[in-house]
Formats: C-alpha cells, structure tokens, sequence
C-alpha cells in the first residue's frame, strides 16, 4: 500500500503525528526516523532531530518529514473521511479545528446527513462524511486538478491506473451541464491503486492552489527493477528529482523508497547511516547500486 506523507515545514513532524492520532481512531504512531547527523539542507539541523514520524490512521498509513521551510500543505490535495457514526465525526472535526479553520461547516448538506470540510493548524484539509456504508478505507486522499489542469482528471486516473499493477476505477461522476459550464469534467472519481483508494476531482472555480512536495506518495520498491520502472514511468519533470523524489506530469509528487535503504535506516550502523543520508542528500536520480556504495563506502 502507498504511503501519504505530509511536509512539516516548521520542524513538528512528531507534533503532528501525535494530533493525527489522537483525533482517529485506531491509530498508532509506528516508527520515527532519526537524524545521526546534522541536515545541512535544513537551518538548525543537529544529531537525533527527527527525520520521519510513520503512523497509520484507522489502518491507513501516512508519514510527516521534518524538510524545512521549503514547501506548505495547501487543499490540493485533501482526505475523504467516512464514517457510519457522526458523534465520532463531530470528535474529529473538535480536535482538527480546535486550531485549524473551517472551510465548510459540520451541519446538513444534499450529499451528506453530516459533512464538514476542515483544514488543520497545519494546512492540511480533511472532508469529513457521514454515510450509512463507510467506505472499506475510510480515509483516502482526493487530488484536486485546478486552474489550467481543470479536465486532466480523468487523463490522470487512467495514467495511474495504468502504472500500477492491480488498479482500476471505481467510479466517476460528472458535473452535468448546469454546473457552471463544467458539463462532462469530473466531480468526483474514486480509484485504486493496488488496495490502496484515491479519489479525483476538476475543481473548476478561482483556485490558486496546486499540486507540490508538501504532500507526497511513498512507493515502496522491492528491487532495482521497481525502482527504475517508477522513474522511468512517474519522472516527468526532471528539474524535481532528488533523493528519490520524482514528480510527473501532473505535478503530483512521489518518493520511490527502495527497500535496501529502509534496511539500512532502520537497523543499520549508526556511522554508516549518516553517509548514506549524507550521499542520499547529493543524489538526483536515487539508484540502487547508489544506496549500496553510499552505506558501504
């Protein structure tokens, strides 16, 4: 299953992982990354600050990385929250709004007994729905296509779907002819990649936000194979590319995360750890053979 990570650009990635898991449920937070040396890349980095926070949300998993003041959360890319229990809607919606704000209230809409469209101290929005059948995930990421990518929704779905193995589209509804001018384009898709849901939309309308690093997909890889064949497939913009980042032609970004690194940062030695981070931070284009001369050099 992919993994969504969130960028923290002020240093709280632990901080939000832990708000995370205290307003779902189940949650866990599950791993936390440690920098074994100083980040030059990021201003006040020393030894043992937190790299990544992994943590899963009602069985979904997610990450925050600690990367700077590079990059801000925006609603490009949002969360669909489904629940069949609309206390435990109103318990979530108090804790992600206690310091975020409210970009639809919680109340009574036509699609929904109770929604309400959040976004949380940290700019991430999160779309909060009641329904009598929850969905399977029941968190899962919404890609917005906005401004001059309104109408690339459904190109994109078929792109994504056509990467991965094992994916498809589950549904698409359409806006109809009297919604504003909009007739034919997405309003709402839902797809698979793997067993992991994503939904899309055209979001026709004075957006100004778009796709960028702040929220990005983990794609774990198990061999080189894998990790060239998402380069090669999900690399579009050239420019993008470093330490395994790659983002495509639509501007949403992913990580290829290889498995022979996850080996290393999680049980390796400590010495070689941090010239493998060091290295990593100089790689454009993360290879295999890359992370392997890196930790044993």
């Amino acid at each position: 299953m992919l993994t969504t990570c969130l960028w923290s650009s002020a240093n709280n990635a632990l901080e939000m992982a832990e708000l995370y898991a205290s307003a779902f449920s189940p949650s866990k937070i599950t791993t936390q990354w440690i920098y074994d040396a100083p980040n030059e890349h990021l201003p006040g980095s020393k030894k043992g600050d937190i790299m990544i926070v992994e943590f899963e949300l009602m069985g979904v998993p997610f990450a925050t990385l600690n990367g700077g003041p590079y990059f801000h959360i925006n609603p490009s890319i949002s969360f669909f929250v489904s629940s069949s229990d609309k206390e435990e809607i109103s318990k979530i919606w108090e804790k992600l709004s206690a310091w975020g704000k409210s970009l639809m209230a919680l109340g009574v809409y036509p699609w929904s007994e109770w929604y309400g469209w959040v976004e949380d101290q940290y700019g991430a929005s999160w779309q909060l729905f009641y329904s009598e059948a929850p969905m399977a995930q029941r968190i899962a990421p919404c890609l917005s296509f906005t401004q001059e990518k309104v109408g690339k929704a459904e190109e994109a779905i078929e792109y994504y779907t056509s990467v991965f193995a094992n994916s498809g589209t589950n549904m698409i509804a359409r806006y109809e002819k009297w919604e504003g001018g909009a007739e034919g384009k997405i309003k709402h898709a839902q797809f698979h990649i793997g067993d992991f849901v994503m939904s899309a939309m055209d979001a026709v309308g004075p957006h100004t936000f778009d796709f960028s690093c702040a929220v990005s997909f983990m794609v774990p890889c198990a061999n080189e194979k894998e990790l060239e064949y998402y380069y090669e497939k999900l690399s579009a913009v050239k420019e993008a590319e470093m330490c395994g980042w790659v983002t495509d032609k639509y501007w949403v970004s992913w990580q290829r995360i290889p498995a022979n690194f996850t080996e290393y940062m999680k049980n390796g030695e400590s010495e070689k750890k941090s010239k493998l981070m060091k290295a990593l931070m100089e790689m454009r284009r993360l290879t295999w053979d890359g992370i392997e001369k890196a930790y044993n050099a």
